[in-house]
Order: structure tokens, then sequence, then C-alpha cells
């Protein structure tokens, strides 16, 4: 398995589901993506701007902030693989890892990437 971070990606206080879902993704990613030949990269992780109600960028889904700043959310490149293999890392991922949400953000807009966050009390 082998793990790449963009520059400037902060990692302060991750749970643990967190990181075992980062290194489970990152080899699911390595077995569909050609064993690893294109690379797993997370992007962000407790860094950037994600909503955060009391700043302005309301969360789609109603909460006050987004879990990237709980641990529990990450994000992750995709613009390097075709879409129908992204597709099926997760939904691979989402079968074995309940309480787990992923999509693709942007999909062919620059900026595209994956986000995935926990939350074992969402309905989704």
């Amino acid at each position: 398995m082998d793990i790449k971070f963009k520059p400037d990606v902060r990692m302060v206080a991750l749970t643990p589901d967190t990181l075992r879902a980062i290194a489970d993704l990152a080899d699911l990613w390595a077995s569909i993506f050609n064993g690893g030949k294109i690379p797993f990269v997370i992007t962000s992780v407790q860094d950037g701007q994600h909503c955060r109600k009391s700043e302005g960028r309301p969360c789609p889904d109603g909460r006050d902030e987004s879990l990237h700043y709980a641990g529990r959310a990450f994000d992750f490149r995709t613009r390097t693989g075709d879409l129908l293999h992204v597709e099926l890392v997760i939904r691979q991922f989402l079968q074995s890892h309940p309480g787990w949400q992923m999509f693709v953000e942007g999909y062919g807009k620059p900026g595209e990437h994956g986000h995935a966050e926990h939350d074992p009390a969402s309905p989704r």
C-alpha cells in the first residue's frame, strides 16, 4: 500500500476509524488501479476551507460544520483515474464500511476530488 499526501495536508487528530479507512481505501485503490500505478493521494484532511456555518459556508446537509474539522472526513484525488474505476472503488469501499459516505465532488471540473466522511448516525 502506498499513500501519498498533497503538500500541506494537515492531520492533527484523526479518529481511528478515519485512519483505518484511509489505509483500506489505499489498498482498494491499488488493487483496482493496476497495482498502484495510479497513486492514491490524500488532498485534504483538517486543512483547507470546508463548510462551517459560523463562517458563512453552510453545509449542504445542514450540519454546523464539516466532519473534516473533527478528523472524521478526508478528500482524495480522483482526476488521475477514470470515473468507472473510481466508482468501483467507492462502491466496494462502502459495501464493507458501514457508517461511511463517499462521493466525487465537482466531477470533470477543476478541483474534482473524492470526499469520504464517517458519520454512523447519518441516514445516508
